[in-house]
């Protein structure tokens, strides 16, 4: 899957209104968002048109008006299973098992040893020679690859013997 990055304004007068505008503008899906937060938690409901989804505009009006009942009360205190009952019981709701969510980057040295391969020896010299080093942050984690003259000579000797150019020879 290629990456893209693209620039959304930030509209409205609330989160719930600036979401909705980023994802109707980033991604072209309708979205609704219901936010509520007091001093101990925060929770949220979402509700968006899927991909693929067909053209029937009035079942997401409906779902939207059902959601629109929802309480700050029951936002806070229901569980998924409860809530979901309370707002769609006659509209057929599946449940389906809850998944972990966690973060997973999958950086690491050697993806960003072959970006700096990718500027070309030119370019990665004419950057050590500015920078006195070339620094590459991860978008995603943060982590941050630096190399040096050395390791810019490995990289490239590397291409040259066909060898990793990572590993310590003797």
């Amino acid at each position: 899957q290629e990456r893209y990055q693209g620039i959304v304004d930030l509209r409205g007068s609330s989160l719930s209104e600036a979401l909705e505008t980023f994802f109707l503008q980033s991604e072209q899906l309708p979205s609704y968002f219901w936010l509520h937060s007091d001093m101990t938690c925060a929770a949220g409901l979402m509700i968006q048109k899927m991909p693929g989804a067909p053209e029937d505009d009035d079942s997401l009006n409906r779902v939207k008006i059902l959601s629109d009942t929802v309480t700050a009360h029951e936002l806070i205190n229901l569980d998924a299973e409860q809530l979901l009952w309370r707002l769609y019981h006659e509209e057929g709701v599946s449940l389906y098992e809850p998944q972990e969510v966690h973060f997973e980057c999958h950086c690491s040295s050697e993806r960003t040893r072959q970006l700096v391969r990718s500027f070309g020896a030119e370019e990665a010299n004419q950057i050590l020679s500015e920078e006195g080093a070339i620094a590459v942050t991860c978008e995603f984690c943060n982590a941050c690859y630096t190399f040096d003259a050395i390791d810019v000579a490995q990289i490239f000797n590397a291409d040259a013997t066909g060898h990793d150019g990572n590993r310590t020879r003797h």
